[in-house]
């Protein structure tokens, strides 16, 4: 019997139905996989990677077996880490399959195993690093050490990946490697060897020999500076090494804004507590275009021995940043440095009122360890007091007579409280109980101490009588000591706003204005026209020319 020809086409159209199923059945997950994979690893969008993880997760565990051949392939090493970090969560739960991947032969399948394994994703903040932000966080590894958990995976193992990674060149990606070695505390000799070796690359980096794409390497560098702090810490080999390397670089002038160099070496100096720290490199440093920088110098140098700290430190005192000058004479009152006694009148004549009581505060602070030259100082701590503020005021009613005002109170403030404690003595702070008879020293109370202060700024008369009793057993400082120090403020300072101000002072008591700007001696509200003309009295050599007839009338060199 002959069959029909719709029977026929029926039949041929349920076989072909049930070969594409069986196709399906057979070869559907992983091809579905492989293209979710592709869709959804980097460099894919962040929203377009979350789908295709989801996508993955809802295949269920068929999904395991091409997950692991494309581990295992020969596919990038960025793909294998976003595909090993999909094997280690719900619900592959594959972390014996991935730590297998350790031993591949294949040196793109470790470093991605090791990759996953230690979160390396956590550690990725660059634009556009490979899934970052893809994957929920899950405790798969752990720093070694105290405070991790039983559960978290020892990352031993993955210790010689790392090195040899770390120490690949040709690789780009192995400033990810320099990363998680950063995981390994000390002491681990291999690490900290490891991390400085790439950091001592950097003369191969920039020099005549290195290439183009060996200047990638650079961020290699950079993360090994930033891995190496703890390091530092207890180890001053460390800062001593980088210290030379970043001294070359910035010798030969090969620093950018994108290496950061100077800020990574400072948290190394600030790590190791100034230890190790090259005097060459504190001076660089102290010269950095950044004034945070320059203040982070000046505050951690406060424990740093020897005269190179203190060389940076005076140096700092001159910054044309009020604030880092500030942090500079507050870090030398830490340090207890009698140069501070020496530069006395220097910082009194600040145009930030503030370092002039930092400044006569000092000298109280030092009266245990040069008691002799802090009392040779009493005229200058009652002249002070006498004039809590020597130049011109600011105008009334501006912010500007606000603020001088209220430093002016902590100059008299810091003055009577130095004399206290170096005389003995504070009139206008002393009085008797009526009850008892007793002395009670108001200085000894912060918030009387202030109130008297204002009282004493806005009286002048009540002042005057005090520093009269002063006058009875001290004479005025010599008159020519300020002179000579607002010319070395106006010889060596780099903020225009206080040279402007030695050039007016110094016209004023001496009536001599040899070789100073006219612009920077007329004087208007706002000063800007003034500064500018100190700029450009800078660029014209101007203070060179000037300085031979200052010098004499201050006395010699300064």
């Amino acid at each position: 019997m002959t069959k029909s020809p719709a029977k026929i086409q029926a039949a041929l159209a349920l076989g072909f139905a049930l070969l594409l199923w069986a196709c399906w059945a057979a070869f559907g997950t992983p091809l579905r996989v492989r293209w979710l994979v592709s869709r959804g690893a980097p460099p894919a969008a962040e929203e377009a990677s979350a789908e295709a993880v989801e996508a993955i997760r809802a295949q269920g565990v068929a999904a395991r077996g091409t997950l692991l051949s494309i581990l295992h392939g020969g596919s990038v090493r960025a793909r294998k880490s976003w595909v090993a970090g999909i094997l280690l969560r719900t619900p592959f739960f594959a972390k014996a399959e991935v730590e297998a991947a350790l031993s591949s032969p294949d040196p793109s399948t470790r470093r991605a195993a090791v990759y996953a394994l230690m979160e390396g994703e956590a550690e990725a903040q660059e634009p556009g690093v490979e899934g970052a932000k893809v994957l929920p966080a899950s405790p798969v590894a752990a720093p070694p050490g105290k405070g991790a958990s039983p559960d978290a995976w020892d990352p031993a193992p993955a210790l010689p990946i790392l090195l040899e990674w770390a120490g690949d060149r040709a690789d780009l990606e192995s400033r990810f490697a320099v990363r998680l070695l950063g995981r390994f505390p000390p002491p681990n000799d291999a690490v900290k060897e490891a991390l400085l070796r790439v950091v001592e690359e950097a003369r191969t980096i920039l020099g005549p020999e290195g290439s183009g794409d060996l200047q990638l390497r650079k961020f290699a560098v950079v993360n090994a500076l930033s891995a190496l702090r703890p390091w530092a810490a207890s180890d001053p080999s460390v800062v001593e090494r980088v210290s030379k390397v970043v001294a070359w670089i910035e010798d030969e002038k090969l620093s950018d804004a994108g290496w950061d160099l100077q800020a990574y070496a400072l948290g190394l100096v600030e790590a190791a507590g100034g230890r190790g720290a090259d005097p060459a490199l504190l001076e660089r440093l102290s010269r950095s275009p950044a004034p945070v920088l320059r203040q982070r110098l000046a505050n951690s140098l406060a424990a740093v021995p020897g005269d190179g700290a203190r060389a940076v430190l005076e140096h700092l005192l001159f910054d044309e940043t009020a604030t880092v000058r500030r942090s500079a004479v507050l870090t030398l009152m830490k340090r207890r440095e009698p140069r501070l006694l020496d530069l006395l009148p220097v910082l009194l004549e600040d145009c930030y009122i503030y370092i002039r009581s930092d400044a006569v505060r000092a000298v109280g602070e030092l009266r245990g360890t040069e008691a002799a030259r802090c009392r040779a100082l009493v005229p200058v701590l009652v002249s002070c007091l006498e004039h809590p503020w020597e130049g011109e005021p600011a105008a009334p009613g501006t912010p500007l007579a606000g603020f001088q005002r209220a430093g002016m109170v902590d100059v008299v403030e810091s003055a009577a409280l130095a004399l206290w404690q170096v005389a003995g003595d504070a009139p206008g702070f002393l009085r008797r109980d009526p009850a008892t008879g007793k002395e009670i020293n108001d200085l000894l109370d912060w918030k009387k101490r202030g109130e008297i202060a204002r009282r004493l700024v806005e009286d002048g008369e009540a002042r005057a009588a005090i520093v009269a009793q002063w006058r009875e057993r001290t004479d005025p400082p010599p008159a020519d000591l300020r002179t000579g120090a607002l010319v070395r403020r106006m010889l060596e300072d780099r903020d225009p706003e206080n040279v402007v101000r030695a050039m007016r002072e110094l016209q004023r008591l001496t009536g001599d204005a040899t070789g100073f700007p006219p612009a920077a001696l007329r004087r208007k509200d706002d000063d800007t026209e003034a500064r500018n003309a100190v700029r450009e009295w800078w660029k014209a050599d101007g203070r060179a020319k000037a300085r031979p007839a200052w010098e004499a009338r201050a006395g010699g060199p300064r």
